[in-house]
């Protein structure tokens, strides 16, 4: 979108049929008369409207000095614009988009940082969508398949630590092995707090080793207040309060969940509030939401990650093998299996 800075009016291509722009007062990322393509046309760039095809055009009469013409055209001038934003530009140092950047599915983690700071520059109203969309660009992370396997499905909590990093933009010290193995190294070598059982059980350790190891600020984990199962009332207003918040200004989230009878660990990527629930990326599996999984139950019999490691390098944009990215669980379910749980805000 185009956002006018001085009264916050999206750029819209729909007056008279499309042929004029005009400033509409309620910007929206789903109206496709306020999406434009950006593309370099010349010394310039050329802005074509996402609903109508048309192009900005400043060869206009006196009445109307800016209007949409039906072809664009390559080199002409009247259709070439300089433009002037935030950060120097509409592009990175090493000259991608956002735009460019925001097509893709994957993203690597050079990308990503290039990502986060072209949102970084956009006036803090936009930033939100972005982030947001960001959330579902970032690989997968299995724990199944980490080069520990004999301890691959108690590692749920380091996994998920590593994907909200990758999230941030933090780079794995160690490119040749998967970042969770290198934080499983990390947190058993320190003097951390709980070291009379292990150091991977206590969320005080993964807050330390963010801050202490990567610069990520965060307040420390905290803890969500217990509640009785079905209130989803209360469920609706915590996210809101808390969490939604948190994702609008581009903070990673991983907390407890009661999927197993042992406790688990999952990072929330979203709120979906036309479904009506949560939507996590699950390093184990997907969580059954169906009558009989409850809290302290498995909730995931025949419906685990494989263990197979496919030859992928996943802060390279590749997915590792699994069907626990982007699962939806409802308000209902999340009544069940969180509640008197801990969890962490990152960035």
């Amino acid at each position: 979108m185009i956002i006018n800075k001085a009264t916050g009016f999206a750029l819209d291509a729909g007056r008279d049929g499309g042929k004029y722009p005009y400033g509409y007062v309620n910007p929206m990322t789903n109206n496709d008369y306020h999406l434009w393509k950006v593309t370099p046309n010349g010394s310039g760039y050329q802005i074509v409207s996402k609903a109508t095809g048309r192009a900005l055009d400043a060869g206009g009469n006196t009445e109307n000095p800016v209007y949409m013409y039906p072809n664009p055209i390559s080199g002409n001038s009247y259709h070439q614009w300089n433009l002037n934003l935030p950060g120097g530009g509409p592009t990175t140092q090493t000259g991608s988009s956002l735009a460019e950047l925001d097509k893709k599915s994957r993203l690597t983690i050079d990308e990503i940082i290039q990502y986060r700071q072209l949102v970084a520059n956009l006036p803090s109203s936009q930033r939100a969508t972005y982030y947001r969309r960001l959330q579902y660009k970032v690989p997968y992370f299995n724990q199944r398949d980490n080069g520990y396997r004999n301890i691959a499905d108690s590692m749920c909590n380091v996994t998920t630590l590593a994907a909200c990093l990758t999230f941030l933009g933090i780079k794995n010290p160690q490119p040749s092995r998967q970042f969770e193995d290198v934080l499983e190294d990390i947190i058993q070598n320190y003097s951390w707090h709980g070291t009379d059982t292990n150091p991977r059980y206590w969320w005080k350790n993964f807050a330390d080793l963010a801050r202490k190891e990567f610069g990520v600020s965060n307040p420390g984990f905290a803890m969500m207040q217990g509640f009785p199962v079905g209130d989803v009332k209360f469920i609706e207003n915590f996210v809101k309060e808390n969490w939604e918040p948190s994702l609008n200004n581009g903070k990673a989230i991983m907390t407890s969940v009661s999927t197993t009878s042992y406790g688990h660990i999952v990072k929330v990527i979203d709120i979906d509030w036309q479904r009506g629930g949560i939507v996590v990326d699950d390093p184990f599996g997907k969580a059954q939401d169906s009558p009989g999984n409850s809290s302290g139950k498995s909730n995931y019999t025949n419906f685990w990650n494989t263990k197979d490691r496919n030859p992928v390098n996943t802060q390279q944009g590749q997915d590792e093998g699994g069907i626990g990215n982007d699962n939806f669980w409802s308000w209902s379910y999340c009544t069940e299996i969180l509640g008197a749980t801990p969890y962490l805000i990152l960035g």
